[in-house]
Order: structure tokens, then sequence, then C-alpha cells
């Protein structure tokens, strides 16, 4: 026995011998989609107390949230604004005003609520409650859209029942919801009714516009909320928006401000000086400026009534190029060869000849502050041949290492000719880039021809210019007025050595 006993000692201490202590590891961290235990009012309730004092959300595991204010929507909506308390396992939204009676609420959130360790979202989840005996259950749906067609924000969509038309935006109103990143919206759990419906960006969480630069959408006419319908509300691009002075920088004696929008007015004004005015009007040049003296800009707004001024400008140094360049050296034969300046430029200042082969060629001259556009002075350039610049006289800061361009051959552009049936009065046509709008030719005619485009997608723009005043309109949130309509035709890929010909054009 005592020889069996030492066997088995003397095995335990080779195992414990040749054993390697290894610490344990977490591992991956399991997934885990929080779940509500228990809530606060209770989905579906009824004649829920209209003095209730807090709504409570108690969850199966430890959660968080970055922003808990942000998270929770309710509708109608609770003014002021509850507050939202976030614990290791509950949510308390704790109200500062009374609820309303025989009223229909829905508590939406916005999926940003996480397994404290996992980060597993909860999804997004809808409570509905009455103050009354019963819960109402219709349903509205629909979207905002952009007359040009840009990415429609997250914007609140608000409901008004039994409201003037001149009172949208300035009272509260009887519903709201979010739309989504395409502009769609629903409103779940409303009364049966007549609606106003008005899309708001609302900066300051009161849900009126009562700031300027708050971005609307609205639809004009009452919905009726009884059957199925899928109203659409059209963004205003309204003019009245405040101008800001977004940046300003120097450099040598000249002050460039760059502006939050556009200002089309021909006079802006700094010091009594008056500015040069480039890219969409928004950057304004200003030269021998005292930048120890008040910097107020002076101007009004594209409708030419409201004085926009006391615009503060705290100028910085900048990293501009102080130089002059061409901005491209491979041209299509009826473009102009540009030199380009980021400063205003005194061009008479450069002299020059152009060559092609021996002969000199003749041309003619465009100007701005910023660019000198050279045409040839009879037709175009000549296609596939390269031309050399002789600089006489360049001050230093032209690039005078270029001293040649090309102009490429017909075959690497495309082109497209027609007519156009259908056109009304006072309406505005483009032919434009899809890709580069900036890129556009106007339609004068019902007939059109447009060669040496570059490849790409193109389509044709139809603006009702309602008003008649050769420009489009964005709409007014104050005189209640939609933007003028824009329709677009189908997108025509424009190939290098293809012309579209005899194209018909319907207006849509």
């Amino acid at each position: 026995m005592v020889k069996r006993a030492l066997y088995f000692l003397v095995i335990i201490l080779l195992l414990q011998g040749c054993a390697n202590v290894v610490p344990l590891t977490g591992g991956e961290v399991p997934k885990r989609t929080p779940k509500i235990t228990y809530q606060n009012p209770a989905n579906k309730a009824t004649n829920v107390p209209t003095n209730t004092t807090k709504f409570v959300f108690k969850f199966d595991t430890y959660i968080k949230c970055n922003n808990p204010q942000q998270e929770f929507f309710i509708s109608p909506p609770i003014l002021p604004l509850p507050e939202v308390q976030l614990k290791a396992k509950s949510i308390e939204i704790k109200l500062k005003s009374p609820l309303q009676p025989n009223t229909c609420y829905t508590i939406q959130t916005n999926g940003t609520i996480q397994e404290y360790y996992s980060g597993t979202p909860l999804p997004p989840q809808s409570i509905v409650f009455s103050t009354g005996n019963e819960i109402d259950t219709l349903t509205l749906t629909g979207k905002i859209q952009d007359e040009l067609r840009k990415k429609i924000p997250n914007m609140y969509v608000c409901a008004y029942r039994n409201t003037p038309i001149d009172s949208i935006g300035k009272v509260l109103p009887n519903y709201i919801t979010q739309s989504k990143e395409d502009g769609s919206f629903e409103f779940r759990n409303i009364q049966q009714g007549e609606y106003y419906l008005f899309a708001l960006k609302d900066l300051n969480n009161n849900f009126k516009k009562d700031l300027p630069n708050e971005q609307t959408a609205i639809l004009l006419q009452k919905v009726q909320v009884k059957d199925t319908l899928k109203p659409i509300l059209t963004l205003l691009h309204d003019v009245n928006s405040p101008v800001k002075v977004q940046q300003a920088d120097t450099l040598k004696n000249v002050l460039r401000v760059t502006l939050s929008k556009g200002v089309f007015a021909d006079s802006v004004y700094l010091q009594d000086k008056k500015a040069c005015i480039l890219h969409e009007y928004k950057k304004l040049y200003f030269t021998d400026i005292d930048l120890q003296k008040p910097l107020i800009l002076r101007t009004v707004d594209s409708t030419g009534a409201r004085k926009i001024d006391t615009l503060k400008i705290s100028p910085v140094k900048t990293k501009w190029k102080d130089k002059v360049t061409i901005l491209k050296n491979s041209i299509a034969p009826n473009e102009p060869l540009i030199f380009y300046a980021e400063v205003p430029t005194t061009w008479s200042k450069l002299s020059f000849y152009i060559y092609q082969a021996k002969n000199r060629i003749p041309f003619r001259i465009d100007t701005n502050a910023f660019m000198l556009k050279i045409y040839p002075k009879q037709g175009v350039w000549q296609e596939n041949t390269s031309y050399h610049i002789q600089f006489l006289t360049a001050p230093s800061n032209v690039d005078t290492t270029i001293k040649s361009f090309t102009v490429l051959p017909e075959k690497n552009f495309g082109g497209i000719a027609g007519k156009i049936q259908g056109k009304k009065e006072n309406e505005i046509c483009y032919f434009a880039s899809v890709d580069m709008p900036s890129i556009r030719y106007k339609i004068e005619g019902e007939t059109f021809k447009f060669s040496y485009l570059s490849p790409g997608n193109y389509h044709f723009i139809f603006v009702q210019d309602t008003n008649a005043d050769g420009i489009w309109n964005g709409g007014s949130f104050e005189k209640k007025e939609l933007p003028e309509k824009i329709h677009y035709s189908k997108v025509y890929n424009i190939r290098a050595n293809w012309i579209y010909e005899d194209e018909v054009v319907k207006v849509p």
C-alpha cells in the first residue's frame, strides 16, 4: 500500500511540473440585444393621467447612450422639452409640463441605445398611449422634395389641425415626426381630419420657424387624413436667409471674404471700396483695405431690398498662391485659352503673341478681375494642333514656364442637336452637365445644337419662370410661396466621337 501511495504521489508531482500556467482570456464579448422588461406607461395604455411626471423604461442589461436627450421623440410635442436621465439599467423621461387631455401620444426611439458591453443597439421602438379612452389608429405618409434635386436633410415634419395657414410655423403643431435621409416621413396614431403640413430644420428645438436660417418645406393645401395619401412637401430656398461671413483671409494688399450665400447686388462695399465678385458671388475680393479700421460689409440681398450690414470680419493670413497660370493647356477647338489668377489682377501688364508653327495667330480677349480669356479672331482653334506662346512682358507672378497649349481633336468630344416640343411661355431651358451643374448652356429658341461636349452625363432643365424675371425663384416662407417648378429630361450619355442628331426633347 505504501509503495502504491508513493507511486501516485510521484505521478502527481510530475504532472504538476509539466503543466504551464496560462491566464484566462475573455474572448469576444457575446452580442446581446437589450430588451425592455418594464415600461410606464405601457404600450397602448389608455386613460393615462395628465399629471404624469415621468416615463420609465427598464432593461434586462446595462445600457449606454451617447445622447439620451436626442434618443426619444415624442408626438405631440411637449414643451419645455422633457429631461432624459440614463441610469444603469433604466431610462427616465421627466416631464416639465402636464400632458394634454384626450390626446394620443407616440414615443419613438432613434436606435442609439446600446447594450453596455457589446454595443449591440436596441432596434427603434414605438410606444403609443392615450390620456383619453381610445388609441388613434390613422397613419399619414409622405415625402419632402427639392426642386434642385439636392439631398434632403433630416427635418421635423409638423402637422397642424384647425390652424390658419398664416400661423403655420409660429404656433406649436398638433403632431410631429422626423423625415428620413431620403425625405420620406410617417405620422402614426393621429386623428382623422384636415391638416396643413410643414417641415423644419429646427435649430433651437422649439418646433417653430423663428430663426432666419432654419430651412423649411411646406404644402400649401390641406390634406384630409382618412384615406391613403402620400403628400409631397416642397423644400424652400428662401432668399431672405441672412448672409454670414464664413471666412476672411489676406494676401499682400488683398482681402478675400467668403460668404455663406451668394450676393447678387451690384453694390458691395467695404470701407467705401467696391468688391470684385467671383465664384457664384460667394467670394468677395477687396484691395487696399485698412485692416486697422472697423470692417463692415454693406450690401443687399438678391431682392435688392433688404440691407445686410455690420458683418464682423476677422481676417487671417492665408496660403494663397500669388500666381497667374494657364487654367488648362489642353482645350477644345471652341474653348478659350484662359489665364487664371487667385487674386484680382491687372491684365494690361501681360503681353504675348500666339503662333501656330511660324504663323502668328490674331486673337481677341475678354477679361475680368481673375481671368483673361483668349479666342482666335476668326472661327475656332485648329483641332489636333499645338500652339506656342511668346511672352513679351509679364509680371513676376505670371507662370511663363507654360509656353504652349494643345487643341484636342474633335473625336475626343460629343455633341447633340435637335428641337424642343411643348415649351411653355416664360419657360427657361438649359442643357447642363449632371455631374458638374455649373456647366450649362441656355437654349433661347426651340432648336439647339451643342458641339465639343466633354464626355459625361447631361440633361435638359426646364424652369417655369412664373414671374418672368429671368431667374429661378426658390420660394418664400413669409409669403407662403413655393419655389418655381423645375422639370428634368432623361439623362443623355454624351460619348466621345458621337453626336445625337435630330433629337426631339419633350417638356415633361
